[in-house]
């Protein structure tokens, strides 16, 4: 939406069999950023992690906003942080774990 499509109404218009008109206009240029989990996690499970393109640590870019992470709404960033926590602690995140560890 942040590039000027608003995809879950026109998804939801076209599951009703409603009328789309076409998008015909966006800002192009524009990156959005998963930084919860997806970012995180590819940075993790990558190990071409210190070489990524654009840099995984750059946080603040021009034409870059986040998906979940928004300070005027904390409560999707809080809601994803808590649904996390079961997989961090959970075997399917153990190898990660093990690795930061030194084992």
């Amino acid at each position: 939406m942040d590039a000027g499509v608003n995809f879950p109404l026109l998804c939801t218009l076209m599951a009703l069999g409603e009328e789309i008109v076409p998008v015909t206009s966006y800002r192009l240029g524009h990156r959005c950023r998963w930084l919860l989990p997806g970012d995180l996690l590819h940075f993790i499970h990558n190990p071409n992690r210190r070489r990524l393109e654009p840099s995984f640590f750059r946080f603040r870019a021009p034409h870059q906003t986040y998906d979940i992470i928004d300070a005027r709404d904390p409560l999707p960033t809080l809601g994803t942080i808590l649904a996390l926590l079961p997989y961090f602690r959970s075997d399917d995140f153990a190898h990660v774990r093990g690795r930061r560890a030194g084992l």
